[in-house]
């Protein structure tokens, strides 16, 4: 079969599969694992009992191509209930069976089985779904960040060794991703702020900073993929603001700025006159997301450089208006601000377009 942008856009929301079904740890009225799930110690022979049910169920989602029917998605999930032990051990075979048929498999059965063990949220299938981020099909890269921020709470648990482990490799990841729907995953994988319990800030706060800067860089340069989500990470970084340490403010700013430049001269490059009912559906995407990059990063500008109750607000998220004229003079009034806090001038010359002579 070929393999379209639509079957790769589903096997992308495979990934939220895991998330969206009934809670874990449900009891089924004939469970084949219940005479030792609630055992404190388990033997060889229990393992092997536990890894003849994964693998059953496992060989049902590669031989029906990721669209298993719903009952072997359910009884994998039901069957993580019981002890500590129990739970360890369950996780451990699932990501190692996970692990051995991930190479082989196809694109929707590799995203489901991702989606799959990374919804158990427990440490022992850590290490697989950190390296699925790696993966050459976004799908399997969404399904293991989807993963990855449903174990948040768990890593914190465990320590910042555990919590460092997950954001680099998300922020490594999330460089170099060319997907939309997973960069966004990605970025809120990254952000432990909601949680009740939290890291240590800086466990969290300077990998994103990090990585705006260097996608922003990109946006600046013409050469970013997965054009748009930065929106994601923008609102993350507004929310975290104060956890953020001397100079990664201004980091985010310089960031924010170059993303919003990039977005009002893509804007004005023709999207502002796409209409809903006189365009195809890739150019109202495309100017949906540059509206949205635009808000945001125009968002956050206001919060960080303390503008948000001044009458004279930013052109477009006050008065959502398509007058791209207005929204470049805005940019270049607020750029005094900007550099004020940067060092950096980052204005708009006479012709709409970035100085040479900045990033």
């Amino acid at each position: 079969m070929k393999w379209t942008r639509r079957s790769e856009n589903l096997a992308v929301l495979l990934a939220a599969v895991a998330l969206n079904s009934r809670g874990l740890g449900q009891q089924q009225s004939e469970q084949p694992l219940a005479a030792i799930q609630n055992q404190s110690t388990l033997s060889e022979e229990d393992r092997a009992a536990i890894r003849d049910f994964i693998m059953q169920r496992i060989g049902v989602v590669v031989g029906n191509s990721g669209a298993a029917p719903r009952r072997i998605s359910e009884e994998l999930r039901e069957a993580y209930a019981g002890s500590a032990d129990f739970k360890a051990a369950y996780a451990s075979e699932f990501a190692r069976v996970v692990s051995e048929h991930l190479g082989r498999a196809d694109r929707a059965s590799s995203a489901q089985m991702v989606a799959l063990v990374g919804s158990l949220a427990h440490p022992g299938a850590h290490e697989l779904v950190v390296a699925a981020l790696q993966d050459e099909r976004a799908g399997v890269r969404a399904a293991a960040a989807a993963g990855l921020r449903r174990m948040r709470r768990q890593l914190v648990e465990i320590g910042a060794d555990a919590v460092q482990r997950s954001e680099e490799a998300l922020r490594g990841a999330a460089s170099t991703e060319v997907s939309t729907i997973t960069l966004g995953l990605m970025y809120r994988a990254m952000d432990y702020g909601a949680l009740q319990s939290r890291p240590a800030s800086e466990l969290y706060v300077a990998p994103l900073v990090e990585l705006l800067v260097t996608r922003a860089e990109r946006y600046a340069s013409g050469g970013v993929e997965a054009w748009g989500a930065d929106r994601v990470g923008l609102e993350s970084a507004r929310r975290l603001r104060e956890e953020m340490m001397e100079g990664q403010q201004e980091q985010v700013i310089y960031a924010a700025a170059l993303v919003h430049r990039a977005a009002i001269l893509r804007y004005a490059d023709g999207l502002d006159e796409v209409h809903d009912n006189a365009a195809g559906r890739s150019s109202i995407v495309l100017r949906n997301r540059a509206e949205r990059l635009i808000c945001s990063s125009e968002k956050l500008l206001e919060t960080f450089l303390d503008i948000e109750k001044e009458p004279a607000k930013l052109a477009f998220f006050e008065r959502r208006t398509r007058d791209t004229v207005k929204m470049m003079i805005k940019f270049n009034e607020l750029c005094e601000r900007i550099e004020a806090r940067t060092g950096r001038d980052l204005r708009l010359d006479r012709s709409g377009s970035a100085d040479p002579n900045v990033p």
